[in-house]
């Protein structure tokens, strides 16, 4: 019987502990009044999200080469101009292909950009936008 209320009174132990815990880690990292929608908001407004690129594929072109297919949205209400920069890698450099958009506002578009590299030595590095002010 003294087993029993030993292991209640650590389990009560145990649990208060884990309690105090989640709230000093989660007190400091999210003051009162703050919220993490506010801090959301502005970081989807920020000039670099004019252009979107939700997915993305590879496919071999008709020569070997590595085609990236990708999906370009425009998150503006008003049309927008830019450059899709496609960086990747070959032989342990990064080098890039440019491609022009140019978007009416919430409009999307399938953008074909065809890398001077192999499809089976595809290295993609990262896909940024440059857009016209």
């Amino acid at each position: 019987m003294h087993r029993r209320a030993l292991l209640r009174r650590l389990g009560a132990v145990g649990l208060v502990a884990i309690a105090g815990c989640g709230e000093y880690e989660s007190g400091p990292q999210t003051p009162p009044g703050d919220t993490t929608d506010q801090a959301q908001t502005e970081t989807t407004t920020t000039p670099e999200d004019v252009f979107v690129v939700p997915e993305f594929a590879f496919e071999e072109g008709t020569d070997g080469d590595a085609v990236l297919v990708a999906t370009v949205e425009n998150t503006r209400d008003d049309p927008q101009q830019g450059e899709m920069v496609v960086r990747y890698a070959d032989d342990g450099t990064t080098k890039s292909v440019t491609e022009s958009i140019d978007l009416q506002g919430k409009d999307e578009t399938t953008v074909r950009v065809k890398l001077p590299i192999a499809y089976a030595d595809r290295n993609l590095q990262g896909i940024d936008f440059e857009t016209a002010t």
